[in-house]
């Protein structure tokens, strides 16, 4: 609908490209902000709000772009000399820089871990302020709770969209002359 779409970017997960070692991990690192809807504005926002109120089509979360403020971790470098240090998230994703405050905001302050207990030494050692997620998907949170288990069987939002485009380029390789395809 061209009146809510007026303003709107697309979600978290339609802005970011991530690499496919670090899919999981972000995944988690954005739990449901994934599904979070960018805006240009916050009277963009605002609109958008306004029609699904009208509509009576639920409730979604905005990250104006002219609002949000990025948020990153102070003294990452004493921490990127630690045992299984991967990197501070938000600079493992690819984003537009038009999107920087916002992805900064969601990932500056969580890093990125190969393991459990690498994550775990580090939070001892730096404290519990900040978000450290592993590369299979567990998290420490900030304050200390630990989540984690087996990963889900299905597809990542993020997994889904690497592999829509991996198979797009596939086609657009096999068949060099079709410019657009279309699914019915």
């Amino acid at each position: 609908d061209k009146e809510f779409a007026n303003g709107v970017e697309g979600s978290v997960a339609d802005i970011i490209s991530t690499p496919k070692e670090y899919e999981i991990a972000i995944e988690m690192a954005l739990g449901g902000y994934l599904q979070n809807i960018v805006t240009l504005n916050q009277e963009s926002a605002k609109k958008c709000i306004e029609y699904l109120k009208k509509n009576k089509f639920g409730r979604a979360s905005f990250l104006p772009i002219s609002a949000v403020k990025s948020n990153k971790i102070n003294g990452i470098d004493k921490i990127s000399k630690e045992k299984g240090f991967v990197g501070v998230a938000s600079d493992l994703v690819k984003y537009n820089e038009k999107y920087k405050e916002i992805i900064v905001n969601l990932l500056g302050k969580t890093i990125i871990v190969e393991t459990i207990e690498d994550g775990i030494n580090i939070s001892k050692k730096h404290g519990s302020f900040f978000k450290l997620v592993t590369l299979d998907g567990d998290v420490i949170h900030v304050g200390g709770s630990i989540t984690g288990g087996s990963t889900y069987k299905s597809k990542s939002t993020v997994a889904l969209k690497y592999e829509i485009n991996h198979l797009e380029n596939r086609l657009k390789s096999m068949f060099p002359n079709i410019k657009d395809i279309e699914v019915e």
